[in-house]
């Protein structure tokens, strides 16, 4: 029997943006809840919790549960003003070498199986609190041990598709140009489509396409840029371990 779960979006708060990328978390979320056959979200009666119940003195990420009959459900966890003050939220920021090399540069390695995407694709493409195929990935690889900061999955084409908590891209330099030209996994390769990686995508700062094991692992032969991204996090650098 299939164990209840609820849908999940994390929201980066602060007191100067409110709550980062809201109409896309709650886009969403409402197709999600049409996909997997849960109650509509009300938009409005969403927001107004969020404004009521999250405390607004400080930056703050927010869990927001949504079960099948439609209750919401909030939590929260205060952020460091240095941790948000940090975050870098346009690629094309990393053009300037100096940003780019502050940005912190975290280990990960890939996982040693496939996941099989056409399997679990309900818990893939939609964002919700059944995480099994992500935790697992996580345990094969341990991480957290030898500073493995987070695991790349990849599906049975050997195509890169993302990692346990974020969208993941390739900066290759442009020859002749200033800049680099991002790519990120196309979704039917077999990912959640994150609201940042939406928020990318919709300003035109990089492209979908198939990216694969073997292209990564060239990738950062040829110091290309690998990043990492959610929209709490926002854009951190990454390398293959």
């Amino acid at each position: 029997m299939e164990q209840p779960f609820n849908l999940l979006e994390t929201i980066l708060f602060t007191p100067k943006e409110g709550f980062y990328l809201l109409d896309l978390h709650l886009k969403r979320l409402i197709q999600s809840a049409k996909e997997l056959d849960f109650v509509k979200p009300n938009k409005q009666h969403i927001s107004n919790l969020l404004l009521s119940n999250i405390p607004s003195n400080g930056p703050q990420r927010v869990r927001l549960l949504y079960d099948k009959q439609g209750h919401t459900t909030l939590e929260h966890t205060p952020l460091s003003w240095e941790s948000v003050n940090k975050t870098v939220d346009s690629l094309k920021m990393l053009e300037d070498t100096k940003i780019l090399n502050e940005l912190p540069t975290l280990k990960v390695t890939l996982d040693i199986q496939p996941t099989d995407t056409n399997i679990h694709q309900q818990f893939i493409r939609n964002k919700t609190t059944e995480r099994s195929i992500y935790t697992a990935a996580r345990e094969r690889v341990h991480v957290g041990s030898n500073d493995i900061f987070d695991v790349i999955l990849w599906n049975i084409d050997k195509q890169i598709t993302e990692t346990s908590i974020a969208n993941i891209a390739v900066g290759t330099k442009m020859k002749d140009q200033h800049g680099y030209a991002w790519k990120t996994p196309i979704l039917d390769c077999g990912l959640l489509s994150g609201v940042f990686r939406q928020h990318l995508l919709d300003q035109d700062e990089m492209v979908e396409g198939k990216i694969t094991i073997d292209d990564l692992i060239k990738a950062q032969q040829n110091n290309d840029i690998i990043v990492c991204f959610n929209s709490v996090r926002k854009i951190y650098r990454v390398y293959l371990e």
